[in-house]
């Protein structure tokens, strides 16, 4: 058993490995790889569902808060003009609601995405 050097990142690494234990490098050849010595490990990440669930409910969330502050702004627009008040209280309520929203939503959205990071598989 030698200890040879990575090509990738320069560290010493046992001629027996397959893949360097630094930077993932391969190091055996192919043709030891064939005579039985098992392939290198491949790391896969998988984001559970429940997470990627509440990234698009929080999400909808987000676009529900959109369409809160379209329709609180043509409510709004209907009230000045039929009334001839400056602000129109229920499209401001509408308005005020959508942007509660928006931010809650960005805030949950911000917050399941470190959750995804920190619970990943």
């Amino acid at each position: 058993m030698a200890i040879i050097t990575c090509l990738e990142c320069k560290k010493e690494v046992s001629d027996q490995a397959t893949t360097c234990p630094q930077c993932g490098y391969p190091i055996a050849n192919p043709s030891a790889i064939r005579a039985g010595t098992p392939p290198p490990i491949q790391t896969i990440e998988l984001t559970a569902k429940k997470w990627k669930a509440w990234l698009l409910f929080f999400a909808l969330v987000m676009v529900a808060s959109f369409v809160s502050c379209v329709g609180g702004c043509v409510a709004s627009a209907g009230e000045i003009k039929a009334t001839g008040d400056a602000l129109g209280e229920a499209g401001v309520g509408a308005m005020m609601f959508g942007i509660y929203l928006f931010w809650g939503g960005g805030i949950g959205w911000v917050i399941t995405r470190i959750l995804v990071w920190w619970h990943h598989r």
